[in-house]
């Protein structure tokens, strides 16, 4: 009987260590199922922070190249304006000068003509002190 008794608790320390070793089996098979699906996850972040990495690049590439497009175009737009500026000036200057000319020919024929009308009244003047001085018919 106590040879039942052994191998009764032999059968019961033998299906407590079974069984203690399936349980911890299966809390190592989830763990190794939790490992996995971490390490999945990395992966599918480390995949996306990549991903994200090379948009930042692309974005950056396509900022800067939209920068220097902008720039080529603010320096054409300033070279355009100093072209037109100095063509503003020299079209005004040649307006003076053109109506400075004009002014200046009209100034002198006027001056020839004050003294033609000068040169006349003058006449005038002689004639009428020569008619004054003339004697009188009785």
């Amino acid at each position: 009987m106590k040879k039942h008794i052994y191998n009764a608790l032999f059968l019961m320390i033998a299906l407590i260590i079974i069984i203690s070793g399936t349980s911890c089996q299966e809390e190592q098979l989830q763990s190794e199922r939790k490992t996995r699906l971490i390490a999945d996850e990395n992966i599918q972040l480390k995949r996306q922070l990549v991903e994200r990495d090379e948009a930042i690049e692309r974005l950056k590439r396509q900022n800067a190249e939209q920068i220097k497009q902008k720039d080529d175009l603010l320096k054409n737009c300033e070279q355009q304006k100093k072209a037109l500026k100095e063509q503003v000036i020299r079209t005004i200057d040649e307006q003076v000068s053109s109506v400075l000319a004009e002014v200046l020919d009209e100034n002198a024929k006027s001056r020839d003509e004050i003294n033609n009308l000068k040169e006349k009244i003058e006449k005038l003047k002689e004639q009428i002190e020569a008619k004054a001085m003339l004697p009188k018919a009785p």
